[in-house]
């Protein structure tokens, strides 16, 4: 009895953690957290973060500048002097050599320091959340490809970092179709191959569809999507089927440990052959990695499907 127990809060505890995990494999965090938009700056570079934030610190500096002008907050004093006044007091220098002479200029400059000290802080944690969880480099496709011929179902990841990723282990999972309250079930998927590396080349990955549980049981990942894309299309007001594809692409790249995480639901996934292939020259490729943007509609082509068939 515990053992059955422990299993049903253990499957609770997946299903509600699958549930705040987005398509983009990021944790939907509550408000107070996501308005400071941690994924966005987690998909910037350093120097382009860094830019945004030295323009903003320049430029209330300067408004605070023609705001202390136009109260005369200093004593016969030119433009530059307010500007020089406006940066020293942001930055807590404090010379000695002006200073406010009126009571709303002190206030001002109150609050003035004030403000700055919170940017500041709010500055160093935007930066260290860039520098220490960088953007995600292994990539999927947006769509899983289920083949009718080879009852396979494929999709493709790129690893768009210039260290490759080395023996890197991939988990596929199957939350099963269930709707509302009701515990919906995981499965593992298992492959008969791994792979040894995943670099800046494009990897198609394949799994069968049907596994078995028992000896007298199997799950078959056909017949839940089927399922599911039944469910979904009749259920217009009702919540739709909690029926997903989960894939785990973990490991480390020599620098720094890789944990990738992408889920798929029933309309992301469509009948096909295959992938569009893409063709790679050496001149796509430089030192510090591979030059996406070089290879013509590389985007469009690593998401293209062969044979696409539209489902009814």
């Amino acid at each position: 009895m515990a053992g059955k127990t422990g299993l049903i809060l253990d499957q609770t505890f997946i299903s509600h953690l699958e549930d705040i995990v987005n398509k983009e494999g990021f944790m939907d965090l509550p408000r107070k957290i996501t308005y400071i938009w941690i994924d966005k700056i987690r998909q910037k570079s350093f120097g382009y973060i860094l830019g945004v934030l030295l323009c903003i610190y320049i430029l209330v500096n300067v408004l605070f500048a023609v705001f202390y002008y136009w109260m005369g907050a200093l004593n016969d004093s030119c433009f530059l002097d307010y500007l020089y006044f406006s940066f020293i007091t942001s930055l807590t220098i404090g010379y000695g050599d002006l200073t406010p002479i009126t009571d709303m200029a002190k206030l001002t400059v109150i609050l003035h320091s004030t403000l700055y000290a919170v940017y500041s802080a709010l500055m160093m944690s935007m930066l260290t959340t860039n520098l220490l969880c960088p953007k995600e480099t292994v990539i999927f496709s947006q769509k899983i490809i289920y083949n009718p011929d080879s009852k396979q179902m494929l999709l493709r990841m790129i690893n768009i970092s210039s260290a490759p990723i080395i023996n890197p282990e991939i988990r596929i999972s199957v939350t099963e179709h269930n709707v509302g309250n009701v515990i919906a079930r995981i499965f593992p998927v298992t492959t008969e191959y791994s792979i040894d590396y995943l670099g800046k080349h494009d990897f198609t990955y394949c799994f069968n569809t049907l596994h078995p549980l028992t000896e007298d049981e199997n799950f078959d990942v056909w017949s839940e999507w089927q399922k599911a894309l039944l469910h979904n299309k009749e259920a217009s007001s009702r919540p739709k089927s909690r029926f997903r594809i989960n894939i785990t692409v973990s490991g480390s790249n020599g620098i720094q440990t890789i944990a990738v995480h992408k889920k798929y639901h029933a309309d992301e996934i469509v009948d096909g052959e295959r992938f569009q292939p893409i063709e790679y020259t050496q001149e796509d490729q430089r030192k510090r990695g591979m030059r996406y943007h070089k290879i013509p509609n590389f985007w469009d082509d690593f998401n293209c499907i062969v044979h696409f068939t539209p489902l009814s």
